[in-house]
């Protein structure tokens, strides 16, 4: 695509006045000459209280830089927006800006005074302060055309529209007051512009409020005419009687008069709910209170015995007998029991039959605390009720119906009555054989009758432990012999001094046999005792520590000494090989017991042998390197240049991708430059080529160089992005600069490669992130690339629009609401740079194709600023500025144009045309109609700029 161009310089921009050139006699050739232009700076005409801007040239003709310092004086109003002096090297052209703020009427003059090596100028600055705007005859602060009456101060775009049929806000429209609520009335003509539901013409309902503004409240919500509607507080409770209202006087007519929730209160005393006119509220009939004192008295209510008319029939405890028993309710304790009245029998029947107010309550007789209805089977017995101990007396003493039927207890076949002396002990019954237990177990009145079994003289009751030996009794003489012959309770005592319960003469009794106790004087030697390593015959089998040498290599565990836990104990009982003096052989065997395996052959102690774990040298297990203790079989593979593992590689696994750079370097120390920083990418090592778009850090430098510098630059290093729009992380200013941060990239229009620097919307108050300061700007990047509003830090323009190439695109709002299809308008060949803002000066170049213009080309000064921001220039008379100033005195073009601050973009009707894919506005927009903004102004719902 093809693209008439149309350049406009920079020093064309300069040239706004004669240069002065000022320098010290005899200027060296390598001095620093110095222009500045212009000599005088003349303000004009401005608003007291209003800042206006404007700037001054410095240009370094001479043969070296210099510093040039600044100072205002003359007046306060001047100011310069440096804090130091200004670098200005050979050949470079910087703008230093300046601004005026008349605080009174009239002329005021300054000096600004510049310094350099070996030289000085001044320019004189003038500013004429004036009351309101210039040409503001009313002093309203606005001057025609944009006041459209300067004969009235109070008539004036800031003014607010008023109800008097004029056009106050000088928007061609009369009395165009706001509709607050939204009904479509007006503040002129709603009488209520607060509420939505109040306007002329509106239903009128019972709120409180005049719904149609005819002047009335609530008209047709009274129909009885009593003064009350039925949406007063209180309300009228029924709108049909007149005489029913809050406040009304409460009557004796069935009626709430008062509406008060309550019906005749004022005729009922006794507050039961029944009047004095009864319900039908009239007086004398059958259903009014017969007795309006007492509350227990009226129709209806249920009839008791308390000496009141309850029910108002006339008659005061109605007698009823209603169980047929001569007694009535109010004398009858259960009007409903025959059997139960005063003066009846009691009976055993679970019912108060006499009325004394208990049941059941029969006489004892007998006074044996039991009656006939408790059970008693002989009320005239004292020995015969209910859970009585049965006795042998021919009675019935338990009331069970058998008499004498005592039980057997003791289950031994005879009962208390048949002669059981002891009915609870079955040892003891008439006829049982007697025992010396201290019982008489034959029931023949004698305990523990005498028997002498074994004629020793002694019974078992006298203590004889053994009544069928004659040699066991008490106080016979103790002999080895197995019997407990003087009833101590041991055996053969004496016989057994050292306590280990085998005595010398065995438990046979018989001396000189094996089992006899071949040491009394020990207790831990008898027969059948474990042997214990310990020099003795513990078991007296006439061996010494027998089963202490079972590998029979002379030498038992517990050594010549027989005290195990020694140095000259057998460590290994199993292996012949193994004791105490023995050599010591590589065969993974301790064979001299010093505790230690192979000592001989493992010099580095990292507890694997020349030989290996099997004692057998030259295979797989075996160290490979004794004098090392880092390497062994089995060890872990370190990045150390050593063959840690005997596996006869070295660093095996840390160069997983094969690219021959391991993650700890060829040093072998990992932590260095040299080192794989990615061991999973064979692309990736430490001087790897990288190139722009790569998706790592290949050449391990930590650095994101990687990132490219822009859209541009990505799409040329993947041209597979071409059509795929997006969001991308770009490095403008390189890995020395800032981080790298994600832009929007249209890689569509005209081949791609665009990347996004603003985005503003419809929506005023989202743009208000981006009306801020020129420093703000340079260095801040506000909101997000896809979304929303959004500006990226004008300090990488430079960098993005290195090619000069600018893209704007429109989307235009529809009368409908409707969005129209984008347009695409483009800059081809322009120069841009942006400067550090403290320079105060921008070197900005561009072509401004009619009618596609973007930016203020021909003015440097309207595309940047000092930190404060120009008053005249920060908005161009052309439409397209891309940011916003702070403190700007021109308001960009908007769609709200009285509400200042609220920067919505718009563009001049005849500043439209095709774009770059050939389609107009009106193609775009499908035929619809396009907002208008203000007239003679389109509708953006949509603007954005981009570099390439």
């Amino acid at each position: 695509m093809s693209h008439s161009l149309a350049r406009c310089s920079r020093a064309a921009a300069l040239r706004i006045a004669p240069l002065l050139l000022l320098c010290v006699l005899g200027c060296p050739a390598a001095a620093p000459e110095i222009e500045v232009a212009p000599a005088a700076l003349d303000f004009g005409e401005v608003q007291l209280g209003q800042r206006a801007s404007s700037e001054i040239s410095i240009a370094n003709v001479g043969g070296s830089g210099t510093a040039v310092s600044f100072d205002v004086s003359g007046a306060d109003i001047f100011t310069i927006a440096l804090a130091s002096a200004l670098e200005v090297q050979p050949g470079q052209q910087r703008l230093v800006f300046i601004d005026a703020l008349p605080t009174s009427v009239g002329l005021a003059v300054g000096t600004l005074t510049m310094s350099w090596d070996g030289g000085e100028a001044e320019v004189v600055l003038s500013v004429q302060g004036v009351f309101g705007a210039p040409g503001d005859e009313d002093g309203d602060g606005f001057a025609p055309p944009e006041d459209c009456n300067d004969d009235d101060p109070d008539i004036n775009p800031d003014a607010p529209e008023l109800c008097n049929g004029v056009d106050d806000d000088c928007n061609d429209l009369i009395d165009d007051s706001e509709d607050a609520d939204g009904d479509g009335f007006d503040a002129c003509t709603d009488c209520d512009d607060d509420e939505a539901e109040v306007h002329e013409g509106a239903t009128e309902t019972c709120n409180g409020m005049d719904d149609n503004c005819d002047g009335s409240v609530d008209e047709g919500f009274d129909a009885d005419a009593d003064g009350v509607t039925t949406c007063s507080d209180p309300a009228d409770c029924d709108d049909n009687d007149a005489s029913v209202f809050p406040g009304a006087t409460e009557a004796c007519d069935g009626q709430d008069d008062d509406c008060d929730g309550a019906v005749d209160e004022d005729s009922d005393a006794d507050a039961d709910g029944v009047a004095t006119c009864g319900p039908d509220g009239l007086v004398g009939t059958a259903d009014d209170d017969c007795d309006d004192t007492e509350p227990n008295a009226f129709p209806g209510n249920a009839e008791v015995c308390d000496a009141v008319d309850n029910d108002c029939d006339g008659v005061v405890d109605d007698p009823t007998d209603d169980d047929g028993d001569g007694a009535t309710a109010c004398d009858d304790c259960d009007d409903a029991d025959a059997t139960a009245f005063p003066g009846n029998p009691e009976a055993c029947d679970g019912v108060d039959n006499d009325c004394d107010g208990t049941g059941d309550d029969l006489t004892d007789n007998d006074a044996d605390g039991s009656t006939l209805c408790d059970g008693d089977c002989d009320d005239n017995d004292a020995n015969s009720l209910p859970g009585n101990p049965e006795t042998c007396d021919g009675v019935d003493n338990d009331c069970d119906g058998t008499g004498d039927d005592l039980t057997d207890n003791d289950a031994d076949g005879s009962t208390l009555c048949d002669g059981d002396c002891d009915d609870a002990d079955a040892l003891n019954y008439p006829g049982n054989t007697e025992a010396c237990d201290g019982q008489d177990n034959n029931c023949d009145g004698t305990v523990d009758e005498d028997v002498d079994g074994d004629s020793d003289g002694v019974t078992g009751c006298d203590g004889d432990c053994d009544d069928a030996d004659p040699t066991a009794f008490p106080g016979n003489t103790e002999v080895c012999d197995a019997v407990d012959n003087d009833c101590s309770g041991i055996v053969d005592e004496g016989f057994d001094v050292d306590g280990d319960a085998v005595t010398t003469c065995g438990p046979d009794g018989v001396a000189g046999n094996a089992d006899d106790d071949c040491d009394d004087a020990q207790g831990t030697v008898f027969p059948g005792a474990v042997e214990a390593c310990n020099a003795q015959d513990q078991d007296c089998d006439g061996v010494v520590d027998d089963g202490f040498d079972g590998d029979s290599d002379g030498v038992t565990t517990c050594g010549p000494d027989g005290t195990a836990g020694n140095a000259d104990d057998d460590c290994d009982d199993a292996d012949g090989a193994v004791f105490p003096g023995n050599p010591e052989a590589c065969d993974g065997a301790d064979n001299n017991c010093d505790g230690a395996i192979d000592e001989d052959f493992d010099v580095d102690a990292d507890g694997v042998a020349s030989c290996g774990p099997d004692g057998t040298p030259g295979n797989a297990d075996d160290d490979c390197d004794d004098g090392n203790d880092a390497v062994f079989p089995g060890n872990p593979e370190a990045c150390d240049g050593d063959d840690n593992d005997c596996n006869g590689a070295a660093d095996e696994g840390f160069d997983s991708d094969g690219d021959g750079v391991s993650t700890c370097g060829p040093d072998f120390v990992p932590g260095n430059l040299d080192d794989d920083c990615d061991d999973g990418d064979a692309d990736a090592y430490p001087g790897a080529p990288e190139l722009c778009g790569a998706p790592a850090d290949l050449d391990c430098d930590g650095s994101n160089r990687h990132w490219c510098v822009s859209c541009d630059d990505l799409l040329g290093a993947d041209p597979t992005l071409a059509g795929v729009d997006g969001s991308y992380t770009i490095d403008p200013d390189g890995a020395a600069g800032q981080p790298a941060l994600d832009a929007w990239c249209d890689m569509t229009v005209d081949g791609g490669g665009w990347t996004l620097i603003q985005r503003t919307t419809d929506d005023g108050v989202a743009n208000a992130a981006l009306f801020t300061d020129y420093a703000t700007v340079y260095g801040t990047t506000a909101g997000a690339p896809a979304a929303g509003v959004y500006r990226l830090r004008a300090e990488a323009w430079g960098a993005l629009g290195s090619s000069g190439d600018m893209l704007m695109r429109r989307v235009l709002a529809q009368d409908d609401g409707g969005l129209c299809a984008p347009l695409d308008y483009g800059l081809f060949g322009g120069v841009l740079t942006v400067p550090v803002p403290a320079s105060g000066t921008v070197t900005y170049t561009a072509a401004e194709p009619d009618p596609h213009r973007l930016v203020a080309g021909a003015n440097p000064a309207g595309f940047s600023a000092t930190d404060a921001g120009p008053v005249t220039n920060c908005v161009s008379t052309t439409e397209g500025i891309p940011w916003f100033y702070d403190g700007c005195s021109q308001a960009p073009p908007a769609w709200a144009w009285s509400q200042p601050g609220e920067f919505v973009p718009a563009s001049l009707a005849s500043a439209l045309g095709a774009d770059l894919g050939g389609v107009d506005e009106v193609a775009a927009c499908n035929g619809e109609l396009i907002a208008r903004a203000h007239p003679g102004w389109l509708a953006d719902a949509v603007r954005e700029y981009f570099l390439r």
